[in-house]
């Protein structure tokens, strides 16, 4: 089984999520995560940081997706339950957010 994951990274409403969106209806057996998903409180300040976001859940779902792929996504997104049967060996993880390449 392959597994690939592609980072989709930029500022906000630069079109990240309408990108996401888009491969994941091109690529068979792929799902989105997105950062959004993951704010701490719903009113953030100004100086957004990664003590906004939950990026230690995030990172648990990013681990969860790379121990079994299809049965992530299955959990995950009920739309994706007609791909994710599909005999593949590829799963692609789209992951999508503004912080996404400042967690280290």
């Amino acid at each position: 089984m392959k597994k690939i994951i592609i980072g989709i990274g930029g500022m906000t409403n630069g079109g990240k999520t309408t990108l996401s969106k888009s491969l994941q209806e091109l690529l068979h057996n792929s799902l989105v995560i997105s950062q959004d998903n993951f704010f701490k409180v719903l009113l953030v300040p100004a100086d957004v940081t990664l003590d906004a976001l939950h990026m230690d859940r995030m990172m648990a779902g990013i681990g969860s997706w790379q121990e079994d792929p299809r049965g992530f996504m299955m959990s995950r997104d009920p739309s994706v339950k007609s791909t994710a049967s599909e005999p593949s060996n590829v799963f692609v993880l789209i992951v999508e957010g503004f912080l996404i390449f400042n967690h280290g």
